[in-house]
């Protein structure tokens, strides 16, 4: 253990004081033990190796006083699988720490820059929104654990990325559906008002993303290895589904419920009052504000904060007279009487 060698007993020892041995003779190579090989058939699946080596090991790596390990390749390879589920909590939760602080830097980065609230409403109300992004981003991460091992996917090194994937896509949902929520006119009194302004513009966007990335997931259906077909389609398409699912429809079910102080970071309603008289009647989303649309400033193509007036006046242009046209007059010719 220490790279000591083995030395011959009873070397001589020196005159000098102390013991000093320069006659020692080395063996080499070092003499090994070793027992009989054992072979092992149908090894056809990962619990089937994942008991042979928990049996084996505890007559050998696990005694106490027998000092030996197993070898080979079942060792060598599916050792790794043994702490399988350990390695997916620690992914699991370092994640979704991850998620939470990335979605409340984001949250309270835009909306403190726009300066329309002080320090602590903004502190609390992104805090609070991100610990709520934080449960969704969880409960998107245990469903699809859960239903991709009801799928037959096994808990492996590539089954754990293709579930760590997922919190990927729910903070893309939630981060926007939030964002948007969080930065409603605060014309709009109701928390259900405010929902509706949020997705009325992002379910388009969300749709098209969800499309898109589905996709790309289905392309694996069609390959010719199952272990692809297993370990990646599978759990990737219950991502695809469970995110958006989560992220889309039941995040702002949610958020109809949260209607305290704290959330409403938008837009004062002072200010909101002098842009749009007619009050929340007159509010109507246009293509702006968020992923890449116009800018909210004034004087953008004279859109403001994501919102123009909904009222229509509808002007008749004045119908013009087409001249009439008089028929010519055909003279009956006159009957002279018989004289």
């Amino acid at each position: 253990g220490s790279g000591e060698f083995i030395t011959d007993s009873d070397p001589t020892p020196t005159e000098c004081a102390g013991e000093f041995y320069r006659d020692e003779s080395i063996q080499w190579p070092i003499p090994l033990t070793t027992g009989p090989s054992m072979w092992a058939f149908d090894l056809q699946s990962h619990e089937l190796t994942l008991d042979l080596l928990s049996e084996t090991r505890k007559f050998c790596d696990n005694d106490p006083e027998l000092h030996c390990w197993m070898d080979g390749i079942p060792y060598d390879y599916w050792s790794q699988y043994e702490n399988v589920f350990e390695v997916l909590m620690e992914l699991s939760f370092t994640s979704v720490a991850v998620g939470f602080a990335v979605a409340w830097i984001f949250l309270f980065g835009k909306i403190f820059g726009e300066k329309r609230h002080s320090f602590s409403k903004v502190f609390c109300g992104t805090l609070a929104a991100a610990l709520i992004i934080g449960v969704a981003i969880l409960i998107c991460l245990m469903a699809t654990i859960g239903i991709s091992i009801l799928a037959g996917v096994n808990l492996t090194g590539f089954s754990n990325m293709s579930f760590v994937l997922s919190i990927a896509f729910s903070v893309e949902y939630s981060v926007h559906v939030v964002s948007r929520w969080l930065r409603a006119p605060l014309i709009l009194t109701s928390s259900l008002e405010r929902v509706q302004y949020t997705m009325s513009f992002l379910m388009l966007p969300t749709f098209m993303a969800w499309i898109s990335s589905t996709i790309g997931v289905v392309c694996l259906a069609f390959t010719e290895f199952s272990f692809t077909e297993v370990f990646f389609f599978r759990p990737l398409i219950i991502v695809m589904m469970v995110t958006y699912y989560i992220g889309v429809y039941v995040l702002p079910a949610f958020l109809c419920y949260m209607n305290a102080d704290i959330f409403k970071l938008g837009k004062t309603e002072e200010e909101s009052r002098s842009i749009h008289p007619g009050g929340a009647s007159d509010l109507k989303l246009d293509e702006g504000d968020e992923n890449g649309g116009p800018s909210d400033e004034p004087g953008d193509d004279g859109e403001k904060d994501g919102v123009e007036l909904a009222v229509e006046v509808k002007e008749e242009a004045p119908k013009e007279e087409a001249p009439k046209e008089e028929a010519p007059k055909e003279e009956t010719p006159k009957e002279e009487a018989p004289k």
